[in-house]
């Protein structure tokens, strides 16, 4: 229940647009990292990828059942072995015949989430992972994060409405941006969403809801299909240097690109969890809400498949030979 109020917390500040430097254009300009060298091209199908010395951690939801996955994590939620399954719908390109399916059920839950730790983490961090959004997916609370965490612990704090401590923690998630009061098509568009020491507060809730990168032009997000989304968080560099950045990539395109942010207040802090979630925080409010969240009036699902996490570029999926087929 406690971490229930803490991300429904969160949810309530998806409106906030966050003030820090090189946020408004979205500088999409010299790429921070050399694209051409992605680490999936040498890895067809993503089959061993695990094994490269640039890998972090890597799920393709292909090895055990779902328990089985949630202890490779260390962290699952999954209410009721409801919100969680493993599909045979995958993403061209894969050499594996499985991805999670995570359904958030009206009335029921809010959908699943599984969270890892990374030792001893990195000062530069990618994020790579595809996703399907059902065709009649709605708007989305929360959904894919990288975050610097001091004590190392193996579930979800976001300790929402809070701006954290320099030497504490910092993190961004990569989110579909939209609600039922905006002109953006459901599930709406790409979005950095993130907590840090220099963040802005919002003036009408006197609360430090995270604050909202969104690049120009904007990148509205597609239902029915799967997309190849990665995310880059780099630390700055000293406390007193801010010359941190975040940026993604949908489709192996750089879409967005920001700059000029002091993450942390020491370099102790390094870069160590990631957070998959698909969190839908409504569980019938207003109609028209309800409406904007489950146009369908049942439930809203996604898909998840070949998630990387790497210090190094990671890209899209290289296509495998006929012969590993």
């Amino acid at each position: 229940m406690k971490m229930l109020v803490m991300m429904v917390g969160v949810g309530l500040g998806l409106a906030l647009v966050g003030l820090a430097r090189a946020q408004d254009k979205g500088d999409v300009g010299a790429p921070p990292s050399p694209e051409g060298s992605s680490i999936a091209a040498k890895y067809p199908g993503d089959a061993g990828i695990e094994k490269d010395s640039a890998v972090l951690f890597a799920e393709n939801f292909e090895n055990g059942t779902i328990p089985d996955i949630g202890k490779r994590w260390g962290h699952i939620n999954n209410k009721a072995d409801r919100p969680m399954v493993l599909d045979a719908d995958v993403p061209p390109g894969s050499a594996g015949t499985r991805s999670l399916q995570v359904t958030a059920t009206l009335g029921q839950d809010s959908g699943g989430d599984l969270y890892t730790v990374f030792k001893p983490g990195a000062d530069q961090v990618y994020c790579r992972f595809y996703v399907k959004f059902h065709p009649e997916a709605g708007y989305v609370h929360h959904f894919v994060w990288l975050e610097a965490e001091s004590t190392g612990a193996a579930w979800p704090n976001p300790q929402a409405g809070s701006r954290p401590a320099g030497d504490k923690r910092f993190s961004t998630g990569l989110e579909p941006k939209g609600d039922w009061k905006s002109q953006v098509p459901a599930p709406g568009e790409w979005n950095f969403y993130s907590y840090w020491q220099e963040m802005k507060i919002d003036p009408k809730m006197n609360k430090y809801w995270g604050n909202s990168f969104t690049p120009s032009p904007r990148v509205l997000i597609p239902r029915g299909t799967w997309i190849c989304a990665e995310f880059m968080m780099k630390a700055n560099s000293a406390p007193n240097q801010a010359d941190g950045e975040q940026a993604f990539w949908i489709d192996g395109e750089l879409a967005g690109r920001f700059t000029g942010i002091r993450w942390r207040s020491t370099n102790d802090l390094k870069i160590n969890k990631l957070w998959l979630e698909h969190y839908i925080g409504i569980g019938g409010g207003a109609p028209f809400e309800t409406k904007a969240y489950y146009p369908n009036g049942k439930f809203h699902r996604v898909w998840f498949d070949d998630v990387v996490v790497a210090t190094q570029y990671i890209g899209p999926l290289a296509a495998p030979s006929a012969a590993a087929k």
